[in-house]
């Protein structure tokens, strides 16, 4: 008997507008993988051009240093981009695999809590915190590369609890679960507050744009300014350091942050740092003051290889100098955002936005704390900064993103 086809006219025309539809997003997918490493090229040229003048004075490591990492690290993103698309195999997949599993989704959830509060038992400290390890002459900071892990599920939460259309507090119960794991660790038993308020940071962010109730959210927010309102009230009015209970760093620290904000004053030993970030940024200009040129990293600014390497730039590139940055930021964040508006899957999508979120957020907060906007907790400039660890968490992320880019389109055409 022949056999009959009863694909009608309409079901072939479908077919037609899915393969182009499919095409037109592995296009998009090509352009977006360009466009990332064309500014990953160019902001790692910057950081490399920037640190070398920061630092240059104090040690030849610390810029030869950058520079192999970014080199080596770009090179391999690229290679790995390369094989993906060769072998058609994505990494994220893998991650989606391992929490989807009986055996590794929990292990996978405790093991990187587990390893923090190793760390912060038995680290070696820096500046009060004790969050790095030296593992073989290499040190390496956890927290700082746990991001990922906990991004990948957060992402996994977001996308259980839009497709199984759990309630709003179900799935804040559950996030709250996860970085509560996070907390401990990093600020009971390591001390660094301010690692923890990124991952906070990574976490509004994540939770502001998924499928919950927004009123929920919006509630949540008033309530949360009014008792920031509250608190920068009697902080400025009636918290007294003077006194025995609030006599510790950590109080004069919020003590000079809001006195600062508020006043402008900046003339206390605790908020010298942030003075002489003002000082740097004040000094460039709209043009800044030519490169090399700069004088605050000659001693007069703390950290400013690392957590102020964003005022040694303002200083020498000037305020053109910090706009060119922040656009070559702010197209990076569109980009990966865009990614996860293309994604083939909810986990890829919100695994993507997750990526945009925490270096975006990263980079507002270290400019935001050189000005004295934020207070002073130690967040490093993502690409500019001096470190490996978290350099190497960025490159993470952003190979993360592009093996969700990579499968965009090539699952529409193999249904």
């Amino acid at each position: 008997m022949e056999k009959v086809d009863n694909k009608s006219i309409y079901h072939q025309l479908n077919q037609i507008n899915k393969e182009k539809e499919a095409d037109s997003k592995q296009k998009r997918a090509e352009i977006r993988q360009r466009l990332i490493l064309i500014l990953l090229f160019f902001i790692g040229v910057l950081s490399v051009i920037n640190l070398t003048s920061a630092s240059f004075y104090r040690s030849h490591r610390y810029f030869q240093g950058h520079g192999k990492y970014m080199g080596s690290l770009y090179s391999i993103l690229i290679l790995f981009i390369f094989i993906e698309h060769k072998l058609n195999k994505f990494m994220y997949r893998f991650f989606f695999m391992l929490l989807n599993s009986s055996y590794f989704k929990w292990p996978f959830i405790l093991i990187p809590p587990s390893i923090l509060t190793f760390v912060g038992m038995f680290g070696k400290k820096n500046n009060g915190a004790t969050g790095w390890v030296s593992i073989g002459g290499v040190t390496a900071q956890f927290s700082e590369f746990f991001k990922i892990s906990y991004i990948v599920v957060l992402a996994m939460i977001l996308k259980s609890g839009e497709e199984k259309k759990e309630s709003t507090m179900k799935q804040l119960l559950k996030i709250f679960i996860i970085i509560l794991l996070y907390a401990v660790p990093i600020i009971v038993l390591q001390n660094d507050t301010g690692t923890f308020l990124h991952y906070v940071a990574i976490t509004i962010f994540m939770i502001f744009i998924a499928k919950i109730n927004k009123w929920l959210l919006l509630t949540g927010g008033m309530a949360g300014v009014t008792v920031l309102i509250g608190s920068f009230y009697w902080v400025y009015n009636i918290l007294d350091v003077t006194q025995k209970k609030y006599s510790k760093y950590g109080w004069k620290r919020i003590k000079a942050y809001v006195v600062g904000l508020l006043d402008g004053d900046y003339s206390s030993d605790v908020s010298f740092q942030v003075g002489q970030g003002l000082i740097a940024f004040g000094n460039g200009g709209f043009l800044g003051k030519g490169y090399g040129n700069g004088m605050q990293k000659y001693s007069y600014l703390p950290e400013v290889h690392t957590d102020f390497i964003s005022a040694s730039f303002g200083e020498e590139f000037g305020f053109l100098g910090l706009l060119i940055m922040s656009l070559m930021f702010l197209g990076l964040f569109n980009v990966m955002m865009n990614v996860a508006e293309d994604a083939e899957d909810t986990f890829g999508k919100y695994v993507a936005a997750g990526v945009a979120g925490f270096i975006i957020t990263q980079f507002l907060i270290n400019i935001f704390v050189a000005t004295g906007l934020l207070p002073v907790f130690g967040i490093p400039m993502p690409f500019f900064s001096h470190g490996g660890s978290s350099l190497l968490t960025v490159f993470t992320g952003i190979a993360l993103v592009c093996s969700i880019n990579n499968s965009i389109g090539l699952r529409s055409l193999t249904k």
